[in-house]
């Protein structure tokens, strides 16, 4: 069924349009004679012809065009919702800022009057003149602001959230790492000393002799550091999860298939017995010998298997999704072939 010679000479004589869908194959020249636009299901072929003379605006739902003469006679900004479309002669005359949602059109007089800065929500203008006496440092937040002169005073570093700020000074004289909470602070002479291994959270860092003595493994997590010796001694296997260590001597003596998930190890001379068909989630292996005996098709998904010999004796044509089944003499009668 995938012989790319099949038919392909009726199928271009035909001009046929093939969609996702086996039902909904149309011939090309009916939309070239007709002018249709299409969409994304075939039921919603309109006349071309219907735009140019109505002077259409196409939405991505075809119950949605609207007469672009409308547009321009009433000076409409159209959004991506329809039934948003606003008089841009109203923006001109109240001077409007539109934003994303169009329920949050501010008049742009107000911003230069009162001397506005806009943030990404409209109900957040803050007067720009109060930024420039109290020198003031805006944040995404605009209930963030912190006087730019106590930075200056105190050597403040800022972080990405106003409440963090810490004295420089501080820093400079303890040594200190900063992390992106500035409340973890860290000796960095105390690392040096103790031989310390930094994390991401500044209260896991570990001592890096215990590492090397104690011969650990670090994980993402350092409350899981496990002893390699112990590895080598019991044959483990690690996983992402150090909770799910799992004897290497089980897995050869027990003949095991590890999957991703430890939990589903699953014996493998079940499977050279049972002639087993292995999917990505263990509970859904087959019998082989079933396949062959019945003649299935698999699918992705195990519970859709169909009888091959429905297949030759029906001469389907299958899909990706095994209810799509149609008949190819259907396909030949009206010169179609595969995608």
């Amino acid at each position: 069924m995938d012989n790319p010679n099949l038919t392909c000479c009726y199928v271009t004589a035909l001009n046929l349009r093939p969609t996702d869908d086996d039902s909904k194959y149309t011939e090309m020249a009916f939309f070239t004679t007709l002018n249709l636009r299409r969409t994304d299901e075939d039921s919603k072929y309109t006349d071309m012809a219907h735009f140019t003379t109505l002077n259409l605006r196409p939405t991505d739902d075809d119950s949605k065009y609207t007469d672009m003469d409308h547009f321009t006679t009433l000076n409409l900004r159209p959004t991506d919702d329809d039934s948003k479309y606003t008089d841009m002669a109203h923006f001109t005359t109240l001077n409007l800022r539109p934003t994303d949602d169009d329920s949050k059109y501010t008049q742009m007089d107000l911003f230069t009057t009162l001397n506005l800065r806009p943030t990404d929500d409209d109900y957040k203008y803050t007067d720009m003149a109060h930024f420039t006496t109290l020198n003031l440092r805006p944040t995404d937040d605009d209930y963030k602001y912190t006087d730019m002169d106590l930075f200056t005073a105190l050597n403040f570093r800022p972080t990405y959230d106003d409440y963090k700020y810490t004295d420089m000074d501080l820093s400079t004289t303890l040594n200190l790492r900063p992390t992106d909470d500035d409340y973890k602070y860290t000796d960095m002479a105390l690392f040096t000393a103790l031989n310390l291994r930094p994390t991401d959270d500044d209260y896991k860092y570990t001592e890096m002799a215990l590492f090397t003595a104690l011969n650990l493994r670090p994980t993402n997590d350092d409350y899981k550091y496990t002893d390699m010796a112990l590895f080598t001694t019991l044959n483990l296997r690690p996983t992402d999860d150090d909770f799910k260590y799992t004897d290497m001597d089980l897995f050869t003596a027990l003949n095991f298939r590890p999957t991703y998930d430890d939990y589903k190890y699953t014996d493998m001379v079940l499977f050279t017995a049972l002639n087993l068909r292995t999917t990505y989630d263990d509970y859904k292996y087959t019998e082989m010998d079933l396949f062959t005996a019945l003649n299935l098709r698999p699918t992705d998904d195990d519970y859709k298997y169909t009888d091959m010999a429905l297949f030759t004796a029906l001469n389907l044509r299958p899909t990706y999704d095994d209810s799509k089944y149609t008949q190819m003499a259907f396909f030949t009668t009206l010169n179609l072939t595969d995608r």
